[in-house]
C-alpha cells in the first residue's frame, strides 16, 4: 500500500465529496484496486456521476487498523 493509497482510503472514509485528484492516473488505479478488493464502493446516493466513493465495512476496518498502529520507537 502506497502513501497515495492510504490518503485515498482516508479521504473516502472521512469525506463525502469527490477526491480532489480524482482524474490523476494513480488515483484512478487506487480506486479500481480498492473496489476490486471490496474496500470501496461508488456512492451513487450522493453522486449520480459515480465520482464519490465510500468505504465498505472491510475498508473501514482497514482504516481502523491503520489508526491503531502504535507509534514507532527509535
Amino acid at each position: 500500500m502506497t502513501p497515495n493509497d492510504i490518503e485515498i482510503l482516508l479521504h473516502c472514509y472521512s469525506c463525502a465529496a469527490p477526491h480532489p485528484r480524482k482524474s490523476a492516473p494513480s488515483v484512478i488505479d487506487s480506486f479500481e484496486n480498492f473496489v476490486a478488493n471490496g474496500m470501496l464502493v461508488q456512492d451513487l446516493e450522493y453522486s449520480a456521476d459515480g465520482d464519490i466513493y465510500r468505504t465498505t465495512d472491510k475498508g473501514a476496518a482497514h482504516v481502523l487498523n491503520l489508526c491503531n498502529t502504535p507509534m514507532p520507537e527509535q
